[in-house]
């Protein structure tokens, strides 16, 4: 009571209520928001984010954030720290955050790319050594699963990917390519390989593919067939054929023009264009699937996308092959086998029940007692690569005299 009397004496009791109500405001003001930085800064819609700065809300809902004007979700927040998702339309531009009024922003952007950097490629493993033309197989993680995603190159000439899923890429050595690393780039963001891929000379000595049997099932009417995607109705564990000509008579030289017709059983062992009879009682006579012709490329490559074939009795899993000049005149019939043993493809496919693979291997004729194989196994195995998760591929060269 003295003190305000003093102060009403001195003339200076006006000014009590507007001191208390300045400094009651300056208590009350909001805090702006400032980004410091954010990681990761580039990705894609879906991707989590970590934003630092200071004078966020601990309240995850008291934080709203964009990406250059799309509203982010917000999964956990403290005062110096926010977790974001990236939004679905997403576009390349700054980050702000705006609490309770108030808006930081970024001084830099987040870029979105094709990919997510958090899944960025990896190479694994490769065949180590091919010559021009020939089909080798990539191992990794986070490939594009569209073979055109993926950006390949041997030596720093870029290569033709044949077949892509997300663990394996089958490409295509180019021409003037020269021994050197490996690189997949997906989304801008590319792998390299920690060793080096050597580049050799075909050989002008390599060995005739040995002749084997059509039947009994041979294609009836292959002119009609030409498809790259064979499967029709058919279900199974997903596979991809790559096979590769090479003219004997031109020094193992890739064979363009050529026409290859495929056929092969479905996963129970049965062949469409046959059937009803006591050597396939099922009777699928007026369907064709699993059954396909292509002409090679100027890399002697045809490739089909089918199903992991089953088995029949006395035969093991295998893949039928008719090779024609561009006349038509037949060049080559022979059988591709698949390898074996325990961790082998044909052993994990049947028994994947789930893809409905039921006969499992018993009763299974293998390589070795397999009456078309015993004598030329050696020049008719297949390289297949993959999982029964991500598919199967097969890469086959094939050398014929044309």
């Amino acid at each position: 009571m003295e003190r305000k009397q003093f102060l009403k004496s001195l003339g200076m009791s006006g000014l009590i209520a507007p001191l208390i109500v300045s400094c009651s405001k300056d208590d009350d003001a909001t805090p702006v928001p400032s980004i410091t930085s954010f990681t990761p800064t580039s990705g894609v819609a879906g991707d989590t984010v970590t934003i630092t700065g200071l004078n966020f809300s601990a309240v995850t809902t008291n934080n709203t954030v964009t990406f250059n004007g799309a509203t982010a979700t917000v999964t956990a927040a403290t005062s110096t720290q926010l977790t974001v998702t990236v939004p679905s339309g997403v576009s390349t531009g700054k980050i702000a955050v705006t609490v309770n009024g108030q808006t930081g922003t970024s001084s830099s952007d987040f870029t979105v790319t094709t990919t997510s950097t958090g899944s960025s490629p990896t190479i694994t493993s490769f065949t180590s050594s091919g010559s021009e033309g020939s089909t080798i197989v990539i191992t990794g993680t986070n490939f594009s699963t569209t073979a055109a995603s993926n950006t390949v190159t041997i030596g720093g000439v870029v290569a033709t990917v044949v077949s892509a899923t997300s663990t394996q890429l089958v490409v295509t050595v180019p021409s003037g390519a020269t021994s050197g690393v490996i690189t997949v780039t997906v989304g801008g963001v590319t792998a390299t390989s920690s060793g080096t891929f050597t580049v050799t000379s075909a050989s002008a000595s390599c060995s005739t593919t040995d002749s084997e049997t059509a039947g009994p099932f041979p294609t009836k009417d292959p002119s009609t067939l030409v498809k790259t995607d064979i499967r029709s109705d058919r279900t199974g564990v997903a596979f991809t054929i790559t096979i590769t000509l090479q003219d004997k008579n031109n020094s193992c030289a890739a064979l363009e023009g050529a026409i290859v017709d495929i056929w092969h059983c479905d996963k129970d062992g049965y062949y469409s264009e046959y059937g009803g009879t006591s050597m396939q009682t099922v009777d699928y006579t007026s369907v064709h699937f699993l059954r396909g012709r292509q002409v090679t490329n100027s890399d002697g490559q045809v490739s089909f996308v089918s199903i992991f074939p089953g088995w029949y009795q006395s035969r093991a899993t295998h893949i039928h092959v008719h090779i024609y000049n561009s006349s038509g005149t037949s060049l080559l019939v022979t059988q591709i086998g698949f390898p074996e043993g325990s961790n082998s493809a044909v052993v994990l496919v049947n028994a994947s029940t789930a893809n409905g693979y039921t006969k499992g291997m018993s009763g299974y004729t293998y390589n070795a007692s397999d009456s078309v194989f015993t004598d030329s196994i050696d020049n008719e195995i297949a390289t297949v690569t993959g999982s029964v998760a991500d598919g199967y591929a097969l890469t086959h060269t094939i050398v014929v005299s044309a």
